[in-house]
């Protein structure tokens, strides 16, 4: 008759004790590398501030049990994390039964074979049948709550509103040339940029609202198949004097008209019949030439130039970039390394909800030219940034030099919603509706009184 060892096999044991220890591993990259400064109970202060202890506790409570040798309490808690990963992917399965359909099969797959061989290495002291029903429960518990740490809160952008369009398009396939609107202004029909000229300073502007990088079920869009992830191709299906239509997301109407020879009036409607989860988007970005030293002022915080400096991606010398809160405050603030926080404040000033941002452009202090947005701070959604943490909200303005020296091309990326400060691919939505961009494009000593009658002011 065959006697049941007095313990495991030594070559098992350091195998899964090994394997555990990738778990603290792996928990204490995530304390490291995640954001962090969320509200107490807030999805993401779980997923990257508490959770990871808890695996932490799980590594060391299995090495003493293997130190002490409490051979059924090693092979429980062994169990633990590969029935762990099948609640992780069951629920991931059902949350997410787009993005991470691949993903849940393989974490099945792996927890299978773990399974396997804990069964076979540790058989002798594998619990019963009634000691792993209730001792699992917390396991599964544990990975089903993981896929809802990461799947994006419903949409909170404010649209402007209006009648969501169900227009039949048909696309103009050529592609017409660039037109003048104006001695200094020209605008390109088949992408709607504007491209305006204020004596050695050029300002390229696209105040198309703008999506890339899509999750089809409000995951991470990294998870995403390619032709779910990728946003289609804008196309024109109208042009007419001082207006085009084009249709890519959604449907949008780009009308223009100029102010004198150095300004142009632009409202742009944008209509989005559902709602779109992205990680990366564009309410308007505007990439600015021929400088010698360029800072910006916000109208919320007149008395402040922020100069414009270059950053490092992913880590590096720090990005800078301004919000509205939910309070109504205008921050501009500057990041640790590359564009992840903690976030150091450079400016604030009053912004309320439906009040005009004006970003004036200075070149060695002197100011060139201005944008001013009627429908920023209106439609602008401020929960929080799953990626930024620390308090920053999902709208922004990134602004950086494109290189390491002063007269670099710069850029300035304004959203309502998106999830690119900061560390993660954790999509954002932006709600149905019909969205607004009523702007203004003028050089410097343009009163804004000439601008009465233009829609911003309407």
């Amino acid at each position: 008759m065959q006697h049941a060892p007095n313990k495991p096999c030594p070559r098992a044991r350091l195998f899964w004790l090994g394997v555990i220890q990738l778990h603290w591993i792996a928990a204490v990259g995530v304390l490291w590398v995640m954001p962090r400064g969320f509200p107490v109970g807030h999805r993401h202060w779980w997923a990257n501030e508490i959770f990871p202890w808890v695996v932490i506790g799980y590594a060391v409570l299995t090495t003493l049990a293997e130190r002490f040798g409490r051979w059924r309490w090693m092979v429980a808690l062994l169990l633990a994390s590969p029935i762990a990963l099948i609640g992780a992917a069951t629920a991931g399965l059902a949350i997410f039964p787009i993005s991470s359909r691949w993903a849940s099969l393989a974490g099945v797959a792996m927890a299978a074979v773990a399974l396997i061989g804990v069964r076979r290495e540790f058989r002798p002291w594998w619990p019963s049948r009634r000691v792993l029903m209730a001792y699992l429960i917390l396991p599964i518990a544990f990975g089903a709550a993981m896929p809802w740490t990461q799947q994006s809160e419903m949409a909170q952008t404010h649209p402007a509103g209006g009648a969501v369009s169900n227009t039949t398009t048909f696309p103009i396939d050529e592609s017409p040339p660039t037109q003048s609107i104006s001695r200094n202004i020209r605008i390109s029909p088949s992408s709607g940029q504007v491209v305006a000229n204020f004596g050695p300073h050029s300002v390229q502007l696209s105040p198309i609202l703008t999506f890339e990088s899509l999750s089809p079920d409000r995951c991470w869009t990294n998870l995403a198949t390619k032709a779910c992830r990728i946003a289609p191709h804008r196309r024109m299906f109208l042009m007419a004097p001082g207006e085009f239509s084009y249709f890519d997301s959604g449907e949008s109407n780009l009308q223009f008209h100029a102010i004198g020879d150095d300004g142009v009036d632009l409202d742009v409607t944008t209509t989005i019949a559902q709602p779109i989860y992205s990680h990366l988007n564009a309410f308007t970005e505007a990439t600015l030439f021929g400088h010698r030293k360029l800072s910006l002022i916000f109208s919320p915080a007149p008395d402040k130039p922020i100069d414009v400096q270059y950053s490092e991606y992913p880590t590096g010398r720090p990005e800078r970039m301004a919000y509205m809160d939910a309070a109504g405050l205008f921050h501009v603030v500057e990041a640790t390394s590359g564009e992840k926080g903690p976030f150091h404040e450079l400016a604030a000033g009053p912004l309320k909800r439906g009040e005009p941002l004006t970003i004036t452009l200075l070149d060695e202090g002197k100011p060139f030219a201005s944008m001013t947005l009627a429908d920023f701070s209106s439609q602008a959604s401020t929960q929080l940034s799953p990626t930024a943490g620390w308090g920053l909200p999902v709208n922004s303005i990134e602004f950086s030099l494109f290189d390491d020296y002063p007269r670099s091309a710069a850029s300035i990326y304004i959203s309502l919603a998106t999830t690119s400060v900061g560390r993660g691919w954790d999509s954002v939505g932006h709600a149905a509706g019909v969205y607004k961009n009523r702007m203004v494009l003028r050089a410097a000593g343009i009163e804004e009184s000439s601008t009465n009658n233009t829609n911003l002011h309407e």
